[in-house]
């Protein structure tokens, strides 16, 4: 009887590790691709808080006003309408549809959408 349980519990086992496995190469899409680098990158300065755009290039990069390795990827909150330091991949891997702001925790994009005119 107890061959049997112990089947039984490796076959579950053995599942349910088969479904984890398929639900994390499972992806959903997202407006920001982690790990993926875009051509242009919007940047935010961790001393001054300025906002600069620029190629992409690997962060912490080198400001060259101040020549410290101070700019980091921003990400744009719509309803803050504020940039904010985008977090590691590490971090951003962990949220299925993609980093929230800290602020509001409405989704976060990589661009600042473009202002609709209310007259048309």
């Amino acid at each position: 009887m107890s061959s049997k349980v112990l089947i039984v519990a490796t076959l579950c086992a053995i599942g349910f590790g088969g479904w984890r496995v398929l639900s994390t190469f499972q992806s959903t899409p997202n407006e920001i691709s982690v790990g993926v680098e875009p051509e242009e990158i919007t940047f935010i300065c961790t001393e001054t808080g300025a906002i600069s755009h620029g190629e992409w290039m690997p962060t912490p990069a080198l400001n060259p006003a101040t020549g410290k390795r101070t700019l980091m990827q921003a990400l744009y909150c719509a309803k803050c309408k504020k940039w904010f330091r985008a977090p590691p991949p590490e971090v951003a891997e962990q949220s299925p549809g993609g980093p929230v702001c800290p602020v509001s925790g409405d989704r976060l994009t990589v661009e600042e959408p473009e202002e609709t005119d209310p007259a048309s």
